[in-house]
């Protein structure tokens, strides 16, 4: 649907928090695939508000 788009960086400096994410400016840390999802929902349901 191309609500998201990823890019691949070298480095976000998380490396203590692996897995992580950078989303715009926010970092979410300590990731799984479902803290992954949960993350996805909330921008999702921000973008509809």
């Amino acid at each position: 649907d191309g609500m998201f788009s990823l890019e691949e960086v070298e480095c976000i400096g998380a490396c203590s928090w692996a897995p992580a994410v950078q989303v715009n400016y926010d970092f979410h840390e300590n990731l799984t695939p479902e803290k992954m999802d949960r993350v996805l929902k909330e921008y999702l349901e921000q973008g509809t508000q």
